[in-house]
């Protein structure tokens, strides 16, 4: 895994930097997200900056910044440093731009966009083709395909639902949390 980090050969792989710190987050407690927000924030690290001195910044002490960095799969600070510098050099801009209430329409758009093509392209840099191609397969074969979410997700269900139905998969979207048991209790190996 390091050496993979260290060569960083091409755009794709310092893309997946980013976007494999932000899929850690969910794994962390609250003062560890926030170190890790802290750190994937453009401008905050360079090659210079030194432990001590991130500690400093985020009043924790130096063994949690080490400790944050090992949990998301660093060996330290150190390699954490210099993945977080090739990841920022391929940057095109600040990361994820907030909109402002003072930016006009085309700033508004222009930093939408901006973002939207950044998660995208990180996406794409830590999609795994084989994977992809497996969870395909068993959809297509499947008896029944069932898709469960809640919340904002409930309308990615549907929408994924809808994709499956133009290309001939008959897929049902569940977003109510009982529906959702009674339907897993009825699923057996032939289903996804």
């Amino acid at each position: 895994m390091a050496n993979q980090r260290e060569a960083l050969p091409d755009t794709e792989n310092a893309l997946a930097i980013g976007a494999k710190i932000k899929m850690s987050l969910s794994s962390l407690n609250p003062t560890e997200r926030s170190i890790v927000e802290w750190l994937i924030t453009k401008g905050n690290i360079t090659k210079d900056t030194g432990l001590r001195e991130v500690a400093g910044c985020l009043d924790v002490s130096e063994p949690l910044i080490v400790k944050v960095a090992k949990k998301i799969g660093y060996s330290g600070f150190r390699e954490l440093r210099s993945a977080l510098v090739s990841y920022f050099n391929f940057l095109p801009y600040e990361k994820e731009e907030e909109i402002t209430a003072d930016d006009n329409l085309n700033t508004v758009l222009d930093k939408v966009f901006s973002n939207s093509i950044q998660v995208l392209k990180e996406a794409q840099s830590v999609a795994d083709t084989q994977v992809i191609g497996q969870a395909a397969s068993l959809i297509y074969r499947a008896r029944r395909v069932v898709i469960l979410g809640v919340g904002g997700s409930a309308s990615v269900c549907l929408d994924f639902e809808h994709k499956l139905l133009r290309i001939g998969i008959i897929s049902h979207s569940y977003s109510d949390f009982h529906l959702m048991l009674m339907v897993a209790s009825q699923l057996d190996e032939q289903d996804v």
